[in-house]
């Protein structure tokens, strides 16, 4: 059999490039129809990789990373992620203050003069903010907010008006770069390097995006960091300039600084040795179960042929079998042993602290937050304590609404026609936080002081909303059909004018009061 000589011809250079920039062309989505095919996979990967990149750590790997923060972000957000996964007071800390905040809204028009309310155009200018509060759900859009800060310190997003339901899609934070500031917040770039990939489609993110791209392959924009919003339209090779003209929008948790360092970041010390004291724990509980029981084998006391080698009373071999029925007999934790002495002993291994893990996790939960007995104890804490605690928690919340109210502001405003709005945002989603918002607003009311928002704020609903359930009320007839009810046991007698003293405030119980109140009241519910 004959065997050709096939002849290779070389490529140069040029020609490697050009095959290899398309087959990448192909498989990134730069030709075609931004992706070619796409499976359910691929796109599930591409969101995956959005906000979830975590990294696990050693001890020294997060005290390099937190003495060096500004060459360690990526690090410090990934370990935080990664401890909120395998470690559930790490997880209860973020969810307690993620999940804190009420975002209750009261507003109020801008530069208008008394009696000037009551037009056409200021109707018109009210019902815009109206109708845009009902189709944007800025509780549970910044609750997400929060919480994405809380892990990533930084939340960059693109505003999303064109369906009946406004939201915030997020973008993947790993591709976007804090720039500048401007009025209403912080300015940041996009990385158009992540539409390259082939998980990645286009088309799921706004129009404004897609002509960023088209700009962008076409370099027709040069670029100028101190663009002004409106105009931000620049490039840096595949960094692109985003405008809050456009709906971009980044939120800090920390504002003083550029760097993203998460909120929990010096919490990662502590919880990273928290494996290790739970092993600590597991062997301190294999030694407290261990016992080991020695038995003494007798020895011949009164031999009369003089000093006997090993004067056993009892032959080795049967010994033995005496010991190994007797360990058959027993659990694998209780060690059987015999010895030729005079004595019988039970050894035992006991510690002095038993318990170095519970210890170790109340150290740790004290350092997450001021109410770190609601997420992890093993004692009591007084009502007051309670209270001053979560007041502390409130305090490190609430100085994020300005920030979440500038963003309403700017949206809500640049739709109005004639009349602007100050939004506030307050409140939080502790009972006794709304209780004392509902006492307060009542409280002007019986004064003549009447602030419906303050009202629906504190009960958790939009001042429309509780005017729309009002005339629904009055309308259907709802109070012609309630029914009086007399309860005999809070009735007092006719002949007793005392009435007893009036009832305190919870917040003003000692201790003991509190323990009595609440036997009191589960008394009551006995008896009803």
């Amino acid at each position: 059999m004959e065997v050709k000589e096939i002849n290779h011809e070389e490529l140069t250079e040029k020609q490697v490039y050009n095959m290899l920039e398309f087959a990448n062309g192909i498989t990134s989505g730069v030709y075609g129809n931004y992706g070619g095919y796409f499976t359910p996979d691929l796109l599930n990967q591409a969101m995956k990789d959005i906000n979830l990149n975590p990294i696990s750590a050693t001890e020294d790997e997060i005290t390099k990373a937190l003495n060096s923060p500004k060459d360690s972000e990526e690090q410090l957000i990934g370990y935080n992620q990664h401890f909120e996964l395998i470690d559930m007071i790490y997880k209860r800390a973020l969810m307690y203050l993620g999940n804190m905040l009420s975002y209750d809204l009261t507003y109020t028009p801008k530069g208008v003069d008394f009696g000037n309310f009551d037009n056409n155009q200021y109707k018109k200018d009210e019902k815009i903010l109206n109708d845009f509060l009902e189709r944007f759900n800025h509780k549970q859009e910044f609750a997400r907010a929060t919480r994405q800060m809380l892990r990533q310190e930084a939340y960059f997003s693109v505003f999303r008006d064109e369906g009946e339901k406004f939201t915030l899609q997020e973008l993947p934070r790993k591709y976007c770069k804090l720039t500048g500031r401007w009025d209403y917040g912080w300015l940041f770039d996009f990385d158009l390097y992540w539409f390259t990939q082939p998980s990645v489609d286009i088309r799921m993110y706004p129009d404004s995006m897609k002509k960023m791209f088209a700009d962008w392959s076409k370099e027709k924009s040069k670029y100028n960091p101190s663009s002004p919003v409106g105009k931000r339209n620049g490039g840096f090779t595949y960094w692109q300039q985003t405008d809050p003209e456009d709906g971009y929008w980044a939120w800090k948790f920390n504002p003083d600084i550029t760097t993203l360092v998460p909120h929990f970041a010096p919490l990662l010390s502590d919880a990273v040795l928290r494996p290790l004291v739970r092993n600590l724990q597991k062997n301190i509980y294999i030694l407290q179960a261990q016992k080991v029981m020695v038995g003494l084998i007798p020895l011949l006391k009164d031999s009369k042929s003089g000093n006997v080698k090993d004067a056993l009373a009892i032959e080795p071999e049967t010994m033995g079998k005496f010991l190994g029925l007797l360990r058959k007999g027993l659990d694998d934790s209780i060690k059987v042993g015999g010895a030729p002495f005079e004595d019988i002993k039970t050894l035992d291994f006991d510690t002095t602290d038993k318990d170095i893990l519970n210890s170790y996790s109340n150290t740790m939960a004290s350092s997450t937050v001021g109410g770190s007995r609601t997420i992890y104890s093993s004692d009591k804490q007084t009502s007051k304590e309670s209270e001053f605690a979560v007041a502390v928690d409130e305090y490190i919340m609430l100085y994020l609404y300005p920030y979440f109210e500038n963003f309403l502001e700017y949206q809500i405003n640049k739709r109005t026609k004639k009349y602007k709005f100050n939004i506030k945002l307050e409140g939080t989603n502790f009972p006794h936080n709304r209780k004392e918002r509902l006492e307060n607003a009542l409280k002007l009311a019986d004064k003549g002081i009447v602030l419906p928002q303050k009202i629906a704020s504190a009960m958790g609903m939009s001042s429309k909303e509780l005017e729309l359930q009002m005339e629904m009320a009055q309308i259907s007839g709802f109070s012609d059909k309630l029914m009086g009810l007399v309860n005999i046991y809070n009735q007092t007698k006719s002949n007793d004018n005392s009435g007893g003293r009036p009832e305190k405030e919870t917040s003003e119980l000692t201790d003991n009061g509190m323990a009595s109140k609440e036997t009191r009241w589960l008394t009551w519910k006995l008896i009803i």
